[in-house]
């Protein structure tokens, strides 16, 4: 940086005033181009926090109630609901993945273990 500033220093000095105006300039371009670009790198790593803060920021479904649950589900795309099955009977259906009809078989029977151990120990 020392020897850019004296070697920029001697150009002014010993140019003729055209030349010291066109340094001059040179440099006001030069800072406006860094100025610029430090903004544009500033804004892409607030975008990339917020959005890196978002993803990182999970929601607690721990407390929801069953309809609740399932719009979730349903706008999460887990499960998916049949509309067409509501005229014949008057409830829409749902559907989900073989994957989460796994996870909730596992779970029922996890439940079921759990209220059978808690009967036999009282």
């Amino acid at each position: 940086v020392s020897d850019n500033i004296v070697r920029n220093a001697l150009e002014l000095r010993e140019g003729s005033a055209f030349e010291r105006g066109r340094i001059v300039g040179r440099w006001e371009t030069e800072v406006a181009w860094q100025a610029w670009d430090a903004g544009r790198k500033t804004r892409e790593k607030w975008m990339d926090a917020r959005l890196r803060w978002k993803k990182e920021r999970r929601e607690d479904w721990s407390d929801l109630g069953e309809e609740a649950l399932a719009s979730k589900l349903i706008e999460r795309k887990v499960i998916s609901v049949d509309n067409d099955d509501a005229e014949i009977s008057g409830k829409p259906s749902m559907r989900c993945s073989v994957g989460m009809r796994d996870l909730c078989q596992t779970c029922c029977q996890t439940c079921t273990e759990e209220t059978r151990n808690q009967k036999f120990s009282e």
